[in-house]
């Protein structure tokens, strides 16, 4: 399952924003949070439950109050009371012993009341989760959109100085992709867009002048390979706008969802 397109519970409990996600009919506990607000050594503590067959946990992409995603070890919500009485209070610091038993004694109850008696707040936690991406993705899409425009205006150009274009516009469309970005199927489509990207322009380049750059294998006739290259080109444009309603269908989704923030 798509676990990507989940949306991240978060329940404020003792001053810490605990973050969860329910897959199927698991709610599955990000830990760092946990641990972190504990007070106690994230890495040491992880390593006993890798270490731990007993525990049922994995990586799951999880959206902070910041709005970034980020893959988080997690355990299935069920097992966090074992865990965290597998802490014993009284081999900690001093200060920490009364929150450790705090979060021991209430965590487990806070995190299932959020996911089965708080509906309305989690609507509006998930309400506020998709705006926050619905942004991040409308601003991805519409650079996108105008990289692939600028690629398309670049067939009457000089040969040097189009790839000196490209070049620039492809970098800049990369960075764009690989920063604060890992929304599964999201990213996937929007990687698989600049790829049709770059292939349509490398379609474009065979005409005019600079035909004789650009090689079909196993076709010698030029008049058949520029046949070949316009079918080239007509599937890559099908196969680009297909893609484009695709990632459209995200950003819709998203959309119907926030609109009840506005009820």
């Amino acid at each position: 399952m798509n676990t990507e397109n989940i949306v991240t519970g978060i329940t404020e409990f003792q001053g810490a924003s605990l973050l969860s996600k329910k897959i199927g009919s698991i709610v599955w506990v990000a830990l760092r949070p946990i641990i972190n607000a504990m007070g106690l050594d994230l890495n040491s503590q992880l390593v006993k439950i890798k270490k731990d067959s007993r525990f049922n946990c994995r990586v799951i992409p999880m959206v902070g109050t910041d709005g970034k995603n980020r893959d988080m070890m997690s355990l299935d919500a069920y097992q966090i009371p074992a865990f965290l009485y597998s802490i014993n209070p009284n081999k900690v610091r001093k200060d920490l012993r009364e929150r450790i038993i705090t979060f021991q004694a209430e965590t487990f109850k806070a995190i299932n009341d959020y996911w089965n008696k708080g509906e309305a707040k989690r609507n509006h936690h998930v309400v506020i989760g998709y705006k926050s991406q619905i942004v991040q993705h409308n601003t991805k899409i519409r650079k996108l959109e105008d990289a692939i425009e600028v690629l398309k205006g670049q067939k009457a150009l000089p040969f040097k100085n189009k790839d000196e274009k490209l070049d620039v516009i492809f970098k800049r469309t990369d960075e764009l992709l690989k920063r604060d970005t890992n929304y599964g199927e999201f990213t996937s489509a929007l990687q698989s867009h600049l790829r049709f990207c770059r292939e349509y322009v490398d379609v474009i380049r065979i005409g005019g002048t600079e035909f004789e750059k650009f090689q079909i294998k196993k076709i010698d006739d030029a008049e058949k390979k520029r046949n070949t290259a316009r079918e080239n080109e007509i599937e890559l444009v099908v196969k680009y706008n297909d893609m484009i309603q695709k990632i459209k269908g995200f950003i819709s989704s998203a959309n119907q969802l926030s609109l009840l923030d506005a009820h």
